[in-house]
């Protein structure tokens, strides 16, 4: 039996959309969902600002990119969680990486997947 690898070469600055997709192995996440899940992370933040005048979203910048919060709220209406690696829980310990199935990376504002395709 062979397996099929989805890969979705990257257009554009929209390596976290496609970073998204490969890591699902499916076309899961759109332009314009991604860009729904800023706008909210966008609105909550302001939410909890007392003066928003000066709000400038970092959830998406003009040209697409998307911060690692929008990654996670995505991935979260799949069941899968995203522990950023700055995290206290992982500087701890708590989780077994060796048990992890995938990776969400981020080097020089690319984001890229890297995880387990049939064992």
């Amino acid at each position: 039996m062979t397996s099929v690898l989805y890969f979705e070469k990257q257009s554009a600055n929209l390596c976290g959309q496609h970073c998204l997709n490969n890591l699902m192995q499916g076309p899961r996440f759109s332009l314009d969902m991604l860009m729904t899940v800023a706008r909210q992370l966008d609105q909550e933040e302001k939410k909890l600002l007392s003066d928003d005048s000066e709000f400038v979203s970092t959830n998406v910048d003009e040209s697409g990119n998307i911060r690692l919060q929008v990654h996670g709220v995505g991935l979260n209406a799949y069941d899968i969680s995203l522990v950023d690696s700055q995290h206290a829980s992982v500087a701890s310990s708590d989780i077994d990486l060796s048990s992890a199935v995938a990776f969400v990376c981020n080097l020089q504002d690319h984001w890229f997947a890297i995880r387990k395709i049939s064992g």
